[in-house]
């Protein structure tokens, strides 16, 4: 996957008080927004979740990660399971800070 550059910067005053309405009546060219991914958890989960809760704090990936993965999944009509070995096999560097040095460890030999 590519970025497409709009060939503008992102303008949240165009963006949000005309473009994205359905009746606006002089959409302005801009660029996307960034778009974040948050992860919400309950209170029991987080006083009951131990590591878990330890992992979700921890893990996050960029764009450029994610696209990759996409790109590569889409190329080879691979699925969610496959999309995630591959990911756990080629980018040890973003996924082993998310775990103890020990799980990593059981991560790669079952790979």
């Amino acid at each position: 996957m590519v970025k497409l550059d709009a060939g503008v910067p992102y303008d949240h005053k165009a963006f949000t008080g005309c473009n994205t309405k359905a009746d606006c009546a002089s959409p302005v060219r801009t660029d996307w927004s960034k778009s974040e991914v948050l992860t919400v958890i309950t209170d029991r989960f987080k006083k009951a979740g131990g590591p878990a809760v330890d992992y979700l704090k921890t893990r996050g990936w960029g764009n450029q990660t994610v696209n990759d993965l996409l790109s590569w999944m889409q190329t080879n009509q691979a699925s969610g399971e496959q999309g995630a070995r591959e990911f756990l096999k080629k980018q040890p560097e973003v996924w082993t800070p998310w775990v103890s040095p020990e799980v990593a460890k059981k991560v790669q030999a079952a790979l």
